[in-house]
């Protein structure tokens, strides 16, 4: 073939790609001219897919009959491939089975986007049945499952309401190992509780973790059963679960461990709480103030004083001590009052109020805040009469904060200031 061919492909292109059909199919013609071989089905595709693209799909079977009979080219699997998705749209799947039909007389072998778009079309028409029976003649034939192939065919049958057969189905194929790594259930999960089905999505989440398919259980996944687990006050589950998820790597957010944590917490079970929060850091789990707070306030609401003391003292040690840090406060600058204030703001005010919720929890009333302060003092080693200087000296009229000076008790702290 001469050197020409180059040009007039690019020229075939960019008339396609505007909607000139006439003129990329006279400078497909003139390519022929000039051809000193049959040219190949790719030269054909570009304006085949052009007419697909534009719904004219009688023009796109007319251009199929001029290739194959006049020019004798023959089809390759793009050349079925556009056809059958054409078809999809414009006809049904049914005729796009027929093209399918007429691939594998033609010995072209169908690829993962005909299976594809045979399973997209007969879920968009509700054959579900039909659909699933693609994905099966996909692994019979050797074709495998991509990521692609198992999302429609899980997503269509989750959105067509037919969640516990795309459950069943799922564990089928991750029973025989064809799951292919990168895929996320999350979808599958939401319909199953969406359903009703929890049981069945705990059944799915165990099945994975056993199959160590962890890579198929996306946090947002595993988040959404222990939520509905949750939800339903089934908390032994809850537990026996979250815990195996923690230990394939599977660990939820801060706020959704917080959210379990609480509702575990309120039922009288803080200890179990702060044995997966502590399952969880061995992981990356890494908590705030607001997980400490409710563990503390937990311990202390049923009357385990020491464990709240013990809990107290692991976690917040070292973040009490940067009360060591704070900006001096004694003087009476504005400056000094400002830069205490901002301390206040950014780093002390959550540790300082947890230890006041501390007090709070264990006296089983509200003490002042010279009774946080002492704890905090115990806790960071320092002077009580320079911690209370320093976290409580005059603070121009921020609300909720009262100035006061060596162990002098004031009203308690309630909200940080602003």
């Amino acid at each position: 073939m001469p050197r020409a061919p180059p040009t007039f492909r690019k020229a075939i292109v960019a008339f396609a790609a505007s909607g000139d059909i006439p003129a990329a199919t006279e400078a497909l013609a003139s390519l022929r001219r000039v051809a000193d071989s049959p040219l190949p089905a790719e030269y054909y595709n570009i304006i085949l897919n052009a007419l697909a693209r534009l719904r004219r799909h009688d023009d796109a079977i007319r251009f199929y009959g001029e290739m194959t009979s006049v020019h004798r080219v023959d089809p390759d699997a793009y050349t079925f491939n556009i056809l059958i998705n054409s078809s999809c749209h414009a006809e049904g799947v049914d005729a796009a089975m027929r093209w399918f039909g007429e691939m594998q007389r033609r010995s072209c072998a169908p690829t993962g986007v005909s299976f594809n778009t045979l399973m997209r079309g007969f879920f968009r028409e509700g054959r579900f049945k039909e659909g699933t029976k693609v994905a099966r003649e996909m692994l019979e034939l050797g074709v495998g499952l991509s990521v692609a192939s198992l999302e429609i065919l899980i997503g269509g049958l989750c959105r067509g309401g037919e969640a516990l057969m795309a459950a069943e189905v799922f564990v089928e194929f991750l029973e025989d190992g064809v799951v292919p790594e990168g895929f996320d259930t999350l979808e599958l999960i939401e319909a199953l509780c969406r359903a009703g089905r929890m049981q069945k999505a705990v059944e799915v989440v165990d099945m994975i973790l056993e199959k160590t398919k962890a890579c198929c259980l996306s946090v947002p996944a595993g988040v959404t059963v222990l939520d509905c687990l949750m939800k339903a006050r089934l908390l032994d589950e809850l537990c026996l679960l979250m815990g195996r998820m923690v230990n394939h790597g599977i660990v939820p957010d801060t706020i959704s461990c917080n959210c379990i944590f609480e509702a575990l917490c309120e039922s009288g079970r803080t200890a179990d709480a702060d044995r997966l929060r502590l399952l969880a850091k061995e992981k990356g789990f890494e908590a705030d103030d607001v997980t400490y707070s409710m563990l503390v306030q937990g311990f202390g609401r049923h009357g385990k004083r020491k464990e709240g003391e013990a809990l107290l003292g692991q976690n917040f040690e070292g973040h009490l001590r940067a009360l060591r840090s704070a900006p001096p406060g004694g003087g009476s600058s504005q400056s000094e009052q400002l830069g205490c204030t901002q301390y206040l703001k950014g780093n002390q005010w959550p540790k300082l109020s947890c230890t006041w919720n501390l007090a709070a929890s264990l006296t089983s009333t509200r003490p002042p805040l010279a009774v946080a302060l002492r704890h905090a003092s115990a806790f960071s080693g320092d002077n009580l009469t320079s911690l209370t200087t320093r976290c409580t000296s005059r603070i121009g009229d921020s609300p909720g904060l009262a100035s006061i000076g060596g162990h002098t008790a004031c009203v308690p702290i309630m909200t940080p200031p602003k």
